[in-house]
């Protein structure tokens, strides 16, 4: 992890005076601010929890590399997990790295579950010993689908083969936020043998089919805080299992310059990610999927950079939903 002093230099929001109530509590260090809890740290700092978020999701940016050394040496040793679809293994230059969150953008329909299932399936078939966690907030999960995917891809699949992919992705379905909060945290604190392999992969689809049960709440606190929860939890297990995240979420189109008086992140095709603002900068790498307006073919997809901390922004690679998955 990276020891350096924390002073203004590092942010804007870290003034001279949340400096000093932070070393009234020895947070001094990059290392000690990223490891304590946003809630905890908004109530030493004096700083709204969406500042503190937006700290610590610069501070892990500025640091990436030597905050990842400090993972685990086995961590390091091991390559990003290829996806096993190569336009966007190449657009992800190798694969989804471990300890990192990607969100999953796009409109209704767009083929995020297509591509979910597929990813499931090329990472559990590659990787048999390690498993794919599979959080299905929509009931869109499709254990055939999944052995469909297989079976047109490997023409010579064994049934035996098949069983033991299929058992290795772990589904779970969750219905509501707390119940998925809670389902992260015992990942957390799951405790694995020395021999016992780390998970691969875990997606959850979708966020905002959980979130929206809120959108007539009384008080924003509640959402609010569940997606504080729930960052946190993801960020502790992806470093702490070395685990590659993907969320799905939605795109809403910008209309009349709302989401820009907002200042809502929009993208190139004038559009911007559900989950409110607070959620702009939660995530390390923000996909955004899309069909090719000039595409005869309907399952051409486009796949494109929107943000992130080590890819090129508005970098592009083209996908296909096909019966064999997303290829």
């Amino acid at each position: 992890m990276n020891a350096t002093t924390l002073s203004p230099d590092l942010h804007p929001l870290l003034t001279e005076y949340v400096l000093r109530l932070l070393n009234k509590k020895q947070v001094t260090t990059v290392n000690s601010f990223l490891n304590i809890e946003s809630c905890d740290l908004a109530k030493i700092a004096n700083l709204p929890p969406v500042a503190i978020t937006t700290i610590k999701n610069h501070l892990e940016q500025s640091f990436w590399d030597s905050i990842y050394k400090g993972v685990s040496s086995n961590s390091r040793r091991r390559p990003a997990i290829a996806t096993g679809i190569t336009a966007l293994d190449e657009l992800l230059r190798g694969g989804l790295r471990l300890g990192h969150i990607y969100e999953l953008c796009g409109e209704s329909c767009a083929g995020k579950t297509q591509l979910c299932l597929t990813l499931a399936a090329n990472v559990a078939f590659a990787h048999s010993n390690r498993p794919v966690y599979f959080f299905d907030t929509r009931s869109a999960f499709s254990a055939i689908r999944i052995q469909q995917i297989l079976e047109r891809k490997h023409k010579d699949l064994s049934e035996q083969r098949l069983a033991q992919t299929l058992d290795n992705i772990k589904v779970e379905h969750v219905f509501n936020p707390e119940l998925l909060v809670q389902a992260v945290e015992q990942l957390v604190k799951t405790k694995r043998a020395e021999d016992d392999p780390a998970p691969a992969l875990l997606i959850i689809d979708s966020l905002p089919s959980l979130w929206y049960l809120y959108h007539n709440a009384e008080s924003i606190g509640v959402p609010f805080g569940l997606l504080e929860k729930l960052i946190c939890a993801l960020r502790q297990f992806g470093t702490q299992h070395s685990v590659a995240v993907l969320l799905v979420n939605i795109t809403v189109q910008a209309r009349d310059g709302a989401a820009m008086q907002n200042e809502r992140r929009i993208n190139s095709y004038g559009r911007y990610s559900a989950m409110g603002h607070y959620w702009e900068s939660a995530t390390g790498t923000r996909l955004c999927l899309m069909a090719k307006e000039e595409a005869n073919d309907i399952g051409d997809r486009m796949v494109q950079v929107w943000k992130s901390s080590h890819l090129r922004t508005g970098a592009e690679a083209v996908i296909r939903i096909t019966d064999e998955g997303v290829v």
